[in-house]
């Protein structure tokens, strides 16, 4: 029967039992939620140890850490716990992927190189450094301050995250903070065990300091909902409590998860809402960013000023946070019930001024908005904090300008003026006398003049850049300073007036109306609204004129029919949501198409034409939601069962309005209208990276081949993989898996400048060919490539590591193409055998080896290499009579030790394989195989390469057994 309880002798129980509970894995792993305040989802988890004894049962760390601190064992509990993270973390599914702390002894630093242990668990088992957090306890900086900055450095400059715990729990906190560089403070948690108007305070200022200098935060000991709202509504941007989940072994927390009713945070936005969170609001100067002064601001315990975060997700919007002071706006206006932060609302829900400024601030970042309310002037401000996809985080603050006395200017306005401010978005003075133009006053989504300008200047700039194609010469006309004078004299009043579409945001034209109003002689306002409801009977009459009548019968409608079913042009036209609603009779016809309803209602996904249909998809998002002209993009498509070239270009679809409906696209096929050099060029290129294709690597390499025969020209064969890849696209997704291959594409092409040809061959794996006149030249490339990975810290603003392993071989080595490329391949996979998976290391080296597979007698391959103090071998490959010999699998087998497997081998079995392995001998000798209990004459000799060799065994009969056949001859690799 188990004991419950402590030992009798705690101390000496646990000393005993330390290194079984080890083996054995008494000891587990606990982690325990973090939850981000402004999303509530699962971003985060802290690990915990616990022991589960049994003799005793659970035994918790207060009772086992200070025992393991005192007897200086701690650091081996800690190296256990890395490891099981690591490898947790390397097998967690896409939705559980979140970072985990680790907490760190004291003593790790002193008995221990633990970056080390850390680094090795990482490359391991492949895992962003980023998804490992180092939590440093404040008392631990006491102990050795040289000691522990210098750790501080290689962890932070290796990418690691390092966070300082128990902040606040001892006297020098603040010089910790002046001394050393901390990512994140978790907050200790006794502030909140007495929780009264003290603690609030100085948590607040904790809060409000680190933002100051660019810290994150995060409150564990979070117990009740109080809690929860008084952080989240100071800025604290993370909370660990038993609020939220108590610790749970890792195998358990995705149920705790969904029986809690929490989300876990999708990685791809892990930076966003980490950009997010940077916001101060209770910073006296919240839209300060931090590059944009060097100055020491003041903050405000709870900031006055009226702020609130607004998340956008496609067409709906809602408050992540917004203080009592906006609330309190909010209410003025009329706009409490936009503030509902638990559901979004569509953005037309919301007034008009609004929508139109957060469509502005998600389009171009910043935005400004001057309106009138209950006839009170307000100001709006708002600044984009991060972006990602379709979704967008906005600051704003908004402002009583009549109760504001730094804006006399603006109070003094008369009852004349407000009137006229609330009926138009945009007032304008223009001076005839000077030729400048300035603002008055904007209620507009965008401030189309910031500053006095000239009137030239506006005009040129406004016509360019904000006024529809079809409109600008209208709008030259209406402004044009020469002759204003006499136009309002023939007009018989003091304004003239036009109808204009203007771009507003996101590649979408609205209709304006523009009045010119005579103040006196060379004063005029220029008033800008939106057009309303007389727009439609302006519509009509200009759009009769701008498309034509049916002259001679050459209607519209007559004209593009013959478009579509005689110009041998391939275009198409799709609405907003990418989905086909035409196309040309030649586009039908080159996809063999009987009937254009085979296509419409479909995206290019569903009709399942393109190989690559990210490129295209990415590029009709732009032209959809931006407005973006898409031009000349490469890409591939089937045709008919046969995968053609073709570039597409594809821009935005107006509708009389100047609102995007859809787009328009045309493409040719690679080889109608290039010439023959524009054609190679284009057969040749892999449409992902803009490297050289398989084709044209491989037509490279016959020159390469060519000139060594002519001029015994040597080169090299490099090939590049990324390792783990999978992991990768699982965890981010396929669309951020490309941009990892593009951006390792690029540094590899920035590596071998123009040196070498560079390509993608498949999937994640490039191939570099190289002339050389010496060794070094490619030694140096090759630490070049190795160095590839530190260069490559952030893809798309998400952190990543990247594993790359690199093999060369040169042709001299073999004068063989084949055997070249298989040296290459295998040096390769044997580039990080002691990181290398098990399952990669199977399957690269088994199809190397395949011919192996059937061979009558046992035979494998080895990788020579030295391991710390010791040589030692790695098992690379082993057929199935190898397999039989030792009585072992061969997941058990390749990618281990010889050493450990096989400890009776000793020094003789390794002086047999360096021999082959290093000095090119062939042996042939008697060695017994105690797993076969049986003698066996094994032959040794060279294979591949420098550092590694083969083994074959055949077994040696008794007299009274039958004759041996004769060993037959062994394949050569």
């Amino acid at each position: 029967m188990r004991n419950t309880g402590r030992p009798p002798d705690p101390e000496q129980y646990i000393l005993d039992h330390f290194d079984e509970a080890l083996r054995k894995e008494y000891l587990r792993v606990y982690v325990q939620p973090v939850i981000r305040t402004l999303s509530g989802q699962v971003c985060g988890m802290e690990a915990l140890s616990r022991w589960h004894d049994p003799e005793y049962g659970v035994l918790q760390p207060g009772l086992f850490i200070p025992v393991l601190e005192n007897h200086r064992l701690i650091h081996r509990l800690d190296a256990y716990v890395v490891e099981r993270i690591c490898r947790k973390l390397h097998s967690t599914p896409r939705g559980m992927s979140v970072p985990i702390s680790v907490n760190l002894s004291r003593l790790d630093y002193e008995l221990c190189d633990i970056f080390r242990i850390v680094e090795n668990a990482v490359q391991t088992h492949r895992i962003p450094r980023s998804s490992l957090c180092i939590e440093i306890t404040e008392s631990a900086l006491a102990r050795n301050e040289a000691l522990l900055r210098n750790y501080i450095r290689r962890f932070r400059d290796a990418g690691y995250p390092v966070w300082m715990d128990d902040f606040g729990s001892g006297y020098s906190s603040l010089n910790v903070l002046k001394d050393y560089e901390f990512d994140e403070l978790k907050i200790d948690m006794r502030f909140l065990s007495d929780f009264h108007t003290r603690s609030k305070r100085i948590l607040a200022s904790i809060v409000h300091m680190a933002k100051q200098i660019g810290i994150q935060t995060l409150a564990e000991g979070v117990e009740t909902r109080e809690h929860y709202d008084f952080l989240r509504n100071i800025g604290c941007e993370k909370l660990q409590g038993f609020y939220f989940g108590r610790p749970v072994p890792m195998d358990e927390i995705d149920g705790q998860v969904m029986r809690n009713g929490l989300q876990w945070e999708n990685p791809a936005e892990r930076g966003y809402y980490d950009e997010v969170g940077r916001i101060n609001v209770l910073s006296a100067t919240p839209f300060e960013t931090s590059t944009s002064s060097q100055d020491v601001t003041t903050g405000r315990e709870l900031n006055s000023t009226p702020l609130a975060i607004i998340e956008m997700r496609g067409n709906q919007a809602r408050s992540l946070f917004h203080n009592l002071a906006f609330e309190s706006m909010a209410t003025e206006i009329g706009w409490l019930e936009l503030l509902d932060t638990s559901r979004p609302r569509p953005l037309d829900s919301f007034p008009r001024h609004l929508s139109g400024l957060l469509e502005e601030t998600r389009s171009i970042g910043t935005g400004k908005n001057f309106s009138v309310f209950n006839d009170e002037y307000y100001a709006f401000e708002t600044r984009r904090l991060a972006r990602h996809g379709d979704t967008c985080t906005l600051l704003m603050s908004v402002m009583n300008l009549s109760r504001t006395k730094e804006l006399e200017r603006l109070n003094q306005l008369d009852e004349g003026l407000r009137s006229l401010y609330a009926m138009y978005d945009q007032v304008c003075l223009i001076d005839l006398y000077d030729m400048t133009i300035e603002s008055l006053y904007t209620g507009a989504a965008e401030d189309w003049l910031d500053k006095p300008s000239r009137i030239e200047t506006y005009v040129k700039k406004m016509s360019s850049e904000r006024i529809f194609q079809d409109d600008r010469e209208r709008f030259v006309r209406f402004i044009r300073p020469g002759d204003l004078e006499d136009r309002i004299r023939e007009s018989g009043t003091e304004c003239l007036s036009s109808h204009l579409r203007v771009l507003a945001f996101h590649g979408k034209y609205v209709w304006k109306c523009f009045l010119l109003v005579r103040i006196r002689a060379d004063r005029y306002y220029l008033l800008i609204r939106d057009s309303g409801g007389e727009v439609r009977e302006f519509q009509d009459a200009y759009m009769g004129i701008s498309n034509g009548s049916d002259r001679d019968g050459l209607s519209a409608g007559m004209l593009w029919a013959n478009v579509t079913s005689r110009i041998p042009m391939k275009f198409f036209w799709k609405d907003r949501n990418r989905r086909f609603a035409g196309a040309s009779r030649s586009f039908l016809e080159f996809y063999g198409f009987e009937s254009v309803n085979e296509i419409l209602g479909k995206t290019d996904e569903e009709v399942g034409w393109h190989l690559h249909p990210d490129v295209y998809r990415n590029a009709e998002e732009s032209v959809i939601r931006e407005g973006i002209v898409s031009r000349e993009v490469l890409g591939n498509c089937i045709v008919q069962g046969e995968s053609r070239n073709i570039t597409a270009s594809k821009m935005p679809l107006y509708n009389q309005e100047g609102e995007i409906v859809g787009l328009i696209g045309y493409f040719s096929e690679v080889n109608e209208m290039e010439t023959d050099g524009q054609k190679m060029a284009r057969v040749r290129t892999d449409t992902l990276t803009g490297l050289l294709n398989t084709r044209g690597l491989y037509e490279d390499l016959f020159g390469y081949i060519d000139e060594y025969d002519r001029r015994r020209q040597d080169f090299a064969r490099i090939e590049v993989g990324i390792e783990d890849f999978a992991s990768i696209n699982r965890t981010y997704g396929y669309d951020f898996g490309d941009k990892v291959i593009q951006t390792v594409g690029t540094e590899l092409l920035s590596c071998c400048k123009s040196t070498a040809t560079v390509g993608r061959v498949m999937g994640c794996c490039f191939l570099v060919f190289m002339q050389m006149t010496s060794q070094s030249e490619v030694d140096g490339l090759m630490e070049e490539i190795h160095r590839i990975p530190e260069r490559i810290r952030m893809v798309d603003n998400i952190p990543v590591n990247i594993f790359l392993s690199a093999g060369y071989a040169l042709y001299s080595e073999t004068e063989s193409r084949e055997n070249q490329e298989i040296h290459a391949r295998l040096r390769r996979i044997t580039d990080d055998l002691e990181h290398v998976s098990g399952d990669a290391l199977r399957e690269n080296a088994g199809r190397i080896f395949q011919v192996y597979d059937n061979l009558p007698m046992a035979y494998a391959v080895y990788d020579v290499r030295r391991m710390g103090d010791r040589e030692d071998a790695v098992i690379l490959y082993v057929n199935q009579e190898f397999c039989e010999m030792t009585g072992m699998k061969t997941e058990q087998l390749v990618g281990s030790r010889v050493s450990r497997l096989f400890p009776e081998a000793g020094n003789e079995w390794m002086g047999l394989a360096r021999r082959a392995a290093f000095e090119e001998e062939k042996i042939t000798t008697k060695l017994t195989i105690p797993e076969a209990r049986r003698d066996f004459q094994v032959t040794i000799h060279p294979v591949v390469g420098p550092g590694l060799c083969a083994f074959t065994y055949q077994p040696v009969y008794r007299e009274t057994e039958p004759d041996a056949e004769d060993s037959p001859e062994t394949p050569q690799s």
